[in-house]
């Protein structure tokens, strides 16, 4: 078989290795026989202790993948290892390939993901668009009799200024109060600065939500609050989902910070929301469904579950459903991206999604983050 090398343990610090083997381990190609050390010297730190191990025969263990420092850095699988009281000979396989061709599907699906983020946002520009205009509205209406009350009280003020500096005419300043409604703008100018606050910070927050998305600011793991990113996502696809069903956000008070890329687990919850609209939509119920989202934490992960009233997946199609491009949605209505995109963002954060269906009943897509996760990069 190509691509096989074999090495030879002669005495306890002694090697020999056949042309391949040297070629895999960067080996002087002119030497036949080399000293433990001298094995060694070019493997990853991260992956010596366990060969040092195996190879000093401490363990039994011959399913080992091993990388061997160079330009460019190469990928080895230890096939078998036979031992004895006089010797031990392995068999190693240079599958460097592998590290290729993972590296080029990972940029192939980063480049696809950053598409889908793009086209998410255009789907949800308009709805987007109008939840920002409700409360840039009443903001609007209520900073006008803000600006009118204060007007008129200040006019006030500079009457009872006048009659008080003066000594004099107090009957502008009663007839004034008369006017203004003094008991109706003390109840209406607090409620009307706290909507315009209230709106304000809406619109913060769809704003910054809409940057996180598109313009992550990190694609390292942070710690992040999932319960606030899933209120956020929830008012970002408000007007997607708001026409045909309610949103029923089941959260786990106090739950534990997780790590994670903020931007990329909006992403799927996004993806998730809006695939359980459409599934709604198709379904074309008489009564409004039902999406609901739940957060717990589930041992030493924390779980999140999106599910929907929708038409369900049909079984034959269960096994389909994380396939890139795989979609049963009529032309023009998905891309069979989503899915296949939230599946390799949850991979990547070392975590599940998981999927529930019964035709005709709706689905449950469960995610489970571990709390512990480590960044393995992409």
């Amino acid at each position: 078989m190509a691509g096989l090398g074999c090495m030879e343990r002669q005495s306890a610090d002694g090697w020999l290795a056949d042309d391949n083997a040297k070629d895999m381990l960067g080996l002087p190609a002119d030497g036949d026989f080399f000293r433990l050390d001298v094995v060694f010297q070019n493997i990853h730190p991260d992956d010596l202790p366990q060969l040092e191990a195996l190879l000093g025969g401490k363990v039994e263990e011959t399913d080992v993948e091993f990388r061997v420092l160079g330009d460019p850095e190469r990928l080895i699988h230890l096939l078998g290892a036979s031992s004895s009281t006089v010797g031990m000979i392995v068999l190693l396989q240079d599958i460097s390939a592998r590290l290729t061709t993972k590296r080029q599907r990972t940029e192939t699906i980063e480049h696809i993901a950053e598409t889908n983020r793009l086209e998410t946002l255009g789907t949800l520009a308009s709805g987007i668009a109008h939840e920002i205009n409700n409360p840039a509205q009443y903001i609007s209406d209520n900073l006008v009799f803000i600006e009118g009350s204060a007007r008129k009280l200040l006019n006030l003020a500079n009457e009872a200024e006048k009659a008080a500096l003066d000594g004099g005419n107090w009957e502008p300043v009663v007839t004034g109060l008369a006017s203004l409604k003094l008991d109706f703008l003390r109840k209406e100018l607090p409620i009307a600065t706290r909507q315009a606050i209230e709106g304000i910070e809406r619109i913060g927050t769809i704003v910054q939500a809409i940057r996180d998305f598109c313009y992550p600011s990190t694609t390292t793991r942070t710690l992040f609050d999932l319960n606030h990113l899933i209120e956020v996502t929830a008012a970002m696809t408000r007007n997607k989902w708001k026409h045909a069903a309610t949103l029923d956000i089941d959260l786990e008070e106090a739950l534990p910070m997780i790590s994670g890329v903020e931007g990329e687990i909006m992403q799927v919850l996004i993806n998730l929301i809006v695939n359980a609209t459409q599934s709604i939509t198709d379904r074309k119920a008489s009564q409004r469904g039902c999406i609901t989202v739940r957060t717990r934490k589930v041992e030493d992960s924390v779980e999140i579950a999106v599910a929907d009233t929708g038409v369900g997946i049909p079984g034959e199609n269960m096994h389909r459903i994380f396939e890139m491009f795989y979609t049963t949605k009529a032309p023009g209505q998905g891309t069979g991206q989503g899915l296949a995109i939230s599946q390799a963002i949850i991979l990547r954060h070392n975590g599940r999604i998981l999927a529930e269906s019964s035709p005709g009943e709706g689905a449950c897509f469960r995610i489970l983050l571990p709390l512990d996760c480590v960044d393995t990069g992409h």
